[in-house]
C-alpha cells in the first residue's frame, strides 16, 4: 500500500520506477502462490474452483509480469469446462497484449481451431 501511495503522491519522482518494480515483484510473488493453489485444484479435478481463482488473479493482479501465464492457464481451464468463448478470449488477449509471450504461438493456434462464433443477424 505504501508503494502505491508513494506512486500516486509523487508521480514525477526519480524513485517511481524502483517503486513500480517492487510492486511488480510483490504481485509476481502473490501470483506464483495462487498458481500453486490452482494446480492443486486441477489435481483434485476442481476445474471450476481453478477458473474462479484464475479470474480473481486477472482482476486483482494486473501489475504482475506473469499475466500471460495466468491467461494461458485460464484458457486451458476453460477448455476443461467446455467454455470455448472464455478460452478464445484469453487467447485473443495473449496474442494482442503479449507479443513476446512463450504461449503466444499456442494461443494463435487455439484461435485458429476455435474461430469466433458467428451470431446471425436479427430480422427486422
Amino acid at each position: 500500500m505504501q508503494f502505491q501511495k508513494f506512486i500516486l503522491e509523487y508521480p514525477e519522482s526519480s524513485r517511481r520506477p524502483e517503486a513500480m518494480d517492487y510492486l511488480e515483484s510483490i504481485s509476481d510473488l502473490l501470483v506464483r502462490k495462487r498458481l500453486g493453489q490452482v494446480q492443486v485444484y486441477r489435481q483434485l479435478g476442481r476445474h471450476q474452483a481453478a477458473a474462479l481463482s484464475l479470474d480473481d488473479i486477472l482482476a486483482t493482479e494486473a501489475g504482475s509480469s506473469l499475466l500471460d501465464k495466468v491467461l494461458w492457464e485460464r484458457s486451458q481451464t476453460a477448455l476443461k469446462l467446455e467454455d470455448s468463448e472464455t478460452a478464445r478470449s484469453c487467447w485473443t488477449r495473449l496474442v494482442t497484449e503479449f507479443p513476446d509471450s512463450q504461449w503466444r504461438e499456442k494461443a494463435a493456434s487455439g484461435l485458429a481451431k476455435f474461430p469466433a462464433t458467428v451470431v446471425p443477424a436479427q430480422e427486422e
